[in-house]
């Protein structure tokens, strides 16, 4: 398990990669080859799981779980 202060740096680094990629670097090209840095969409999920397992993380001031619920197979 991460600390509190790994997860915020790693977070950190997530942001800047995403920022990156939105300012055109998501791409390079090497020989006629073309090279992808990252999956966009994988790169947004690790940030959103990131995000909830810092806010649920003990240390941080105010990391209270709160409630959720899933419906499955149908209506509620």
């Amino acid at each position: 398990m991460f600390t509190l202060a790994e997860m915020k740096d790693r977070l950190a680094l997530y942001r800047e990669a995403e920022r990156a990629i939105l300012q055109g670097h998501q791409s390079y090209s090497v020989d006629n080859k073309q090279f992808n840095r990252v999956n966009f969409a994988q790169l947004q999920e690790a940030i959103k799981l990131l995000e909830a397992r810092i806010a649920a993380h003990p240390d941080n001031a105010g990391g209270r779980l709160s409630h959720s619920f899933a419906v499955f197979g149908g209506r509620r």
